[in-house]
């Protein structure tokens, strides 16, 4: 019992407000004196510029706006999850902050907001929002402000966030840092970015399409046909002929030499790695920011995405909530600072197939698993006097209990205060009788 007994005491010495101590903690001891060796006063203005770059390709674009999309589309909401009442007031107000998170009078919304958060962090790695407080309300934040992520700044001598190029700093409860954090020490405030993990495969295809739009815009012949010059001509025919066709524009028609073959060498299927190089960046690009292909728009059968595009969406509703946690418990730790117990959530993507939702519940309240008033409080209807009776019918269109007689209701006769007909107290009769015969065989 003493074991036991030593939990209970421990238990019940719970702390409140949880502080961490520093100078119990080896690895912040030394990152407090060596931590400035191993971190980035900010990221580099070029890889930020190659970052901003990346969102021209029309994969990296399609999916950040699936990220957009979508958690725009579910919307957001405000709760508190540990009180049953709903204090108005409060989740009023924080579902407008969100709502014009920079007033009514400026035009910036939660549309707006969750724009610059989604392509901020699949972009650089890292997404700031800087929190707005007005004096008069104390601790109470009054507007969200994203900052680009070029304009912020690691100060190791005060160990905040800050304006590049300023004195200005952010205290802790003054901005929202969202980010992937890395796994290393060197640079372990900055978050990873997407596209360092396919900028290969990015870089592959823009080389690619440059090399084959200069042979697309060549004018002239075939780069690779041969002309073939007869050994008695002279130099000066070789150089007349050179010229002409380098000033006349060749649309791939006849070709007129005199004293010279034309040869042509023919495509062979190193010509056709362009298209399977486009491919294939274009699934690593996918597979990165791992977004199937029906959610942007590629549909293509027994190869990239099989599968219904219901599944497909299914599979990418969980990537998108997991994400969307991060950026939640960014906002809630913030709002928890203030003093607020309602949290902020995405809502999830409602990816129901009201057929076969309709087919299972009709089957359960059959089979007597669930009650009618069950099934219709899901639906945000109002209850029956008769909806907590089980129906189990059966295969006599009846109770297949015999105990509970006196609350069964036949088939056909759901009607309050109404009496079943002869044919169902027969078959009532019928089933019964079955029932008995039943058990004591």
């Amino acid at each position: 019992m003493g074991f036991f007994n030593n939990i209970r005491k421990s238990i019940s010495n719970l702390p409140g407000l949880r502080q961490i101590n520093n100078n119990n903690s080896l690895y912040n001891e030394f990152m407090n004196g060596w931590g400035w060796s191993f971190n980035s006063a900010n990221k580099h203005i070029g890889d930020l510029q190659v970052y901003y770059e990346a969102y021209n390709n029309v994969y990296v674009k399609s999916c950040i706006h699936a990220y957009i999309k979508y958690s725009l589309i579910n919307g957001f909401s405000v709760t508190d999850k540990n009180n049953e009442f709903v204090d108005y007031a409060t989740s009023n107000y924080l579902t407008h902050l969100f709502n014009d998170p920079q007033g009514k009078r400026n035009s910036d919304t939660f549309a707006t907001l969750n724009n610059q958060i989604w392509k901020s962090w699949k972009l650089t790695g890292d997404c700031f929002i800087e929190i707005n407080y007005d004096e008069r309300f104390g601790n109470i934040p009054i507007g969200f402000k994203y900052i680009p992520t070029e304009l912020i700044i690691w100060d190791n001598d005060n160990s905040q966030w800050g304006i590049r190029n300023t004195d200005k700093r952010y205290e802790n409860d003054e901005i929202i840092h969202i980010y992937e954090p890395r796994i290393e020490v060197k640079n372990h405030l900055w978050g990873v970015s997407e596209i360092d993990s396919i900028g290969l495969s990015i870089a592959l295809e823009f080389s690619g399409m440059k090399h084959n739009r200069e042979i697309f815009d060549n004018k002239g012949i075939d780069p690779k046909g041969i002309v073939s010059f007869d050994p008695n001509i002279g130099n000066a025919s070789i150089s007349a002929n050179y010229k002409r066709l380098k000033e006349e524009k060749n649309s791939k028609g006849l070709l007129f030499l005199k004293g010279a073959s034309y040869y042509s060498t023919g495509n062979n299927n190193k010509d056709m790695d362009f298209l399977k190089l486009m491919e294939y960046s274009r699934d690593r690009t996918l597979v990165g920011f791992q977004v199937p292909p029906a959610v942007i728009g590629i549909i293509e059968t027994a190869h990239l995405g099989s599968g219904t595009s219901e599944g497909q969406e299914k599979s990418f509703n969980k990537t998108l909530s997991g994400d969307c946690v991060t950026i939640e418990n960014a906002f809630n730790k913030a709002l928890g600072r203030s003093g607020f117990k309602e949290v902020f959530e995405y809502n999830q993507m409602d990816l129901e197939n009201k057929l076969t939702r309709a087919q299972i519940e009709d089957l359960q309240v059959k089979n007597g698993i669930k009650y009618i008033n069950e099934i219709r409080t899901d639906y945000g209807l109002n209850t029956v006097p008769w909806g907590n009776t089980p129906m189990n019918y059966g295969m006599f269109g009846v109770s297949n209990d015999p105990n509970n007689t006196e609350d069964v209701i036949p088939i056909g006769n759901l009607q309050e205060n109404s009496h079943p007909s002869n044919n169902e107290v027969k078959l009532y009769q019928k089933a019964l009788l079955l029932e008995r015969l039943k058990e004591e065989y």
